[in-house]
């Protein structure tokens, strides 16, 4: 191991046997990302696109023509997912607002969280449910805006949240995954083995739920009861994409770049690799699978032979960067003692705490830090 001169070691190396990088926390600070004109998520609806921006624009588009019907400025950027209903559109932005405008882009009412909005929002009989960074899940009267309910996590609401039978479901980054009634009482939760952070919304089929964690595995429980009925492991990065069924069959793509095919007991039936992560909401229609990619390349996949069927290459190859997770870790290093009972002249180094902290004369601990300002 090398430590370089800036460690304060002019000559000094060491044998490493084991090591090992363990997370200790999370930061506060779930990301970072500039203004620009950079675009996420789009809702459609009678032949106009719906959309906001990094630049904090709200747009309507025209489907057929292309050209722009009208645009709205928030305070600050537009990540998440807006929803429609009737005449009206909502959305959030990071600057804590939940907008409600009509069809022709006038403001009709604002709602004022306590931290950023960036996951989708959700209209269902005439309520909208949204969570902010201020780690509450809401219930806004959609006419009115006003507030019916809201709800505290451990962390930032991590996914967008469903309604069935009554029920709302969402997970947070205090890696729980919520059950409430539709007055806002929590039913159950289901402690996962780290962070819930979906950029859709879980998925609701037949009688259970569907969603993926951070741990590294997707679950399926009873949407009643709460009751874990299987998890499937995979890759070492986490779910955050979006999820469908489609005829018996549940797909769900991973940050370690594979689109999953599994059966609604688990098991799995085929995987696709693509080059990077994958965030899209994967789509099907007759009979081939479609989806974006962060390689920047746009898919299209024959479902009964599993065969690529063609690849578009974005207008630039390079991705945009994706910072890494954003924890911290610590790294271990374990250095064990010869096992002999030769007597031998003893000798000890000291290694000054204002470089390295060493809790035993066999074991050393250091932190790194990793940032990351990503969603």
């Amino acid at each position: 191991m090398d430590f370089g001169n800036s460690a304060g070691f002019s000559d000094f190396s060491a044998e490493l046997e084991d090591f090992a990088i363990k997370k200790t926390r999370d930061f506060d600070r779930q990301w970072r990302i500039g203004s620009g004109g950079s675009i996420l998520h789009s809702e459609m609806k009678d032949g106009v696109a719906y959309f906001g921006d990094c630049n904090g624009y709200f747009h309507a588009l025209d489907l057929e023509t292309g050209e722009a019907l009208w645009r709205f400025r928030a305070n600050d950027r537009i990540m998440g997912t807006p929803a429609i209903d009737g005449e009206r559109i909502y959305f959030g932005s990071f600057d804590g607002n939940l907008y409600c405008l009509s069809s022709e882009g006038k403001e009709i009412w604002r709602f004022e969280s306590g931290g950023g909005i960036c996951r989708p929002v959700l209209c269902y009989e005439g309520m909208v449910y949204f969570g902010s960074r201020d780690c509450c899940l809401y219930c806004l009267d959609g006419e009115t805006g006003k507030e019916m309910w809201r709800f505290r996590t451990g962390g930032d609401i991590g996914s967008g949240a469903c309604v069935s039978g009554g029920r709302v479901y969402f997970g947070s980054y205090d890696g729980n995954f919520y059950c409430l009634s539709a007055e806002g009482k929590e039913i159950w939760r289901i402690k996962t083995g780290d962070h819930i952070q979906l950029f859709g919304s879980p998925l609701i089929h037949g009688e259970r739920v569907y969603f993926g964690s951070f741990d590294n595995y997707f679950y399926a429980a009873d949407a009643m009861t709460g009751n874990v009925s299987w998890k499937f492991k995979f890759g070492v990065y986490g779910s955050g994409g979006r999820y469908i069924e489609y005829r018996g069959v549940l797909y769900f793509p991973s940050r370690d770049g594979i689109l999953y095919a599994l059966t609604p007991e688990g098991k799995e039936i085929w995987r696709f690799r693509t080059g990077m992560e994958i965030f899209d909401f994967p789509k099907i229609r007759k009979g081939k699978l479609f989806f974006g990619c962060w390689d920047c390349h746009y898919y299209c996949i024959d479902i009964k032979t599993r065969e690529l069927l063609w690849r578009f290459d974005t207008s630039s190859l390079s991705p945009a960067y994706l910072p890494p997770t954003n924890d911290i870790f610590q790294l271990e290093i374990n250095t064990h003692k010869p096992d002999d009972d030769v007597e031998e002249e003893k000798y000890s180094v000291n290694i000054s705490n204002n470089v390295m902290d060493s809790g035993s004369e066999y074991s050393v601990k250091s932190e790194y830090v990793t940032k990351n300002e990503y969603a």
